[in-house]
């Protein structure tokens, strides 16, 4: 698979916007896309949903828990679409309204963060790639 990031470990995925950062705490975080969510996952729902997952680490580590896999379902409904958000540890739930209003291909994407020793990064993919 083609990539566009220069880490051969990871070539399987697709860096997101041209090598952007994340920034959790001085710790520098790359986040990579695969070919589905390229494919099937409006950028502009792709941006929502880092941004969510950026609001939801800051908000964990003031609890010193963090969870790796962050879960997002889609359902539309009265013409808007709308994100849950779920994590296991600890146990959470919390409905986004989308910045997009039509139906989507997808009803579940996944972000996961690998903490590789030290190199972390966080993946988006379809369920079905993973």
């Amino acid at each position: 698979m083609d990539t566009h990031s220069s880490d051969k470990r990871h070539s399987h995925y697709r860096s997101y916007y041209n090598n952007e950062r994340y920034r959790k705490g001085e710790m520098s975080m790359e986040r990579y896309i695969t070919r589905g969510i390229d494919n099937y996952l409006p950028e502009a729902l792709q941006q929502q949903l880092w941004k969510i997952v950026s609001y939801r680490e800051h908000e964990q580590s003031k609890e010193q828990v963090t969870d790796y896999f962050h879960i997002f379902q889609f359902n539309m409904y009265s013409d808007q679409l709308y994100i849950k958000h779920k994590q296991e540890r600890p146990d959470y739930v919390k409905i986004h309204k989308a910045n997009y209003k039509q139906p989507i291909n997808t009803n579940k994407v996944y972000v996961i963060r690998e903490d590789d020793v030290g190199f972390s990064y966080y993946v988006m993919l379809l369920p079905e790639e993973y």
